[in-house]
């Protein structure tokens, strides 16, 4: 579960590099597929490890950024299309 937990943390930066950079990629219908059952199989990944470790709280970190970014595009989404 270790390198499953590593590789979903950086997944999770690169997300996040796409977010911040406003990027097509992630904002399209595909990406945002993507985005959000990365984020689920992040919260099985937290689930299925047994034992409190670093990096079950680097996945939990990781998953908690994923889905506050999350909450602040669909915010974002809903501000501007009330304004249109």
């Amino acid at each position: 579960m270790r390198p499953i937990a590593l590789l979903l943390s950086g997944i999770h930066i690169f997300i996040l590099y796409l977010w911040l950079a406003n990027s097509s990629l992630l904002f399209s219908q595909y990406g945002i597929t993507v985005w959000m059952f990365i984020v689920v199989l992040s919260m099985i990944v937290i689930y299925k490890m047994r034992k409190t470790s670093a990096f079950k709280l680097t996945l939990f970190v990781s998953t908690s950024v994923m889905l506050s970014l999350a909450a602040v595009t669909i915010a974002i989404h809903f501000i501007i299309s009330t304004m249109l």
